[in-house]
């Protein structure tokens, strides 16, 4: 009688959703190579950004998932129209504040205008920037910024990934490029070639960078997430990782 009180019991504690099982929702992760927040070293994903998405997960409760690594334009494109698809890290600006759920800010990422060390372009102003024709890639918050700053569209030479931008400035197809100062000199050196030659022209911008999920995300997964990086941010977590790759 007992037994089959208690095989009851645990029947009914079966099924019934458990706190985990009610929040699950499927995710998928999405990024591209660009260290420091994210790179492939010898076979496995590193990073600044998924480093603090693996400490999420533990604080949430989750397994760790499979991110996949894509050209920046492909992830940007199938993360607005795949339910339940991230996108990191992404910067957060007025343009795209609707087109996605957000959380963050993991850092702020102060964008830079570069070119080769032998190259005696100087700006004065923004609107030198006019002239000369950019690298940027396609949806990629540079491009947002140069349109922003009223450079036309035939200066604006767009590119799959920032390695190809930096071989088209080397080879002299285009003046310079927009990239992220902090990732800079990790960057240049990730793709086999020396800061050194190469310089800064111009700091063209700040913004904040984040976890971009698909809108349709439920607000209760958002919400988790959030969560989750805060308690990482008032442990002194958060600082401890962005120092470790940035210790500047």
């Amino acid at each position: 009688m007992r037994i089959g009180f208690l095989a009851v019991i645990l029947l009914t504690l079966h099924f019934m959703p458990s706190p985990c099982r009610a929040e699950t929702f499927p995710l998928t992760f999405l990024t591209e190579e660009n260290p420091p927040f994210h790179f492939t070293e010898n076979g496995v994903l590193k990073g600044m950004a998924v480093e603090i998405l693996y400490r999420i997960w533990e604080n949430t409760g989750e397994p760790r998932r499979e991110i996949t690594v894509m050209p920046w334009t492909r992830a940007y494109e199938a993360a607005q129209n795949t339910p339940g698809a991230v996108i990191f890290v992404t910067a957060r600006l007025p343009e795209r504040e609707k087109l996605f759920k957000w959380v963050g800010p993991i850092t702020m990422s102060r964008l830079v205008l570069l070119t080769t060390r032998g190259n005696t372009i100087k700006l004065k102003s923004d609107d030198d920037i006019k002239k000369y024709r950019i690298g940027v890639l396609n949806n990629d918050v540079a491009e947002l910024i140069m349109r922003k700053l009223g450079v036309p569209d035939e200066k604006l030479d767009m590119a799959p990934d920032h390695k190809s931008s930096v071989l088209k400035l080397m080879a002299g197809r285009i003046d310079m490029m927009v990239k992220g100062e902090k990732s800079l000199n990790e960057f240049l050196k990730g793709i086999g070639q020396n800061p050194e030659d190469f310089r800064v022209l111009r700091k063209v911008a700040g913004v904040q960078v984040c976890y971009a999920f698909n809108k349709d995300t439920p607000d209760r997964v958002i919400k988790r997430y959030q969560g989750a990086l805060n308690a990482l941010k008032a442990d002194g977590t958060l600082n401890r990782i962005i120092k470790r790759y940035q210790p500047d």
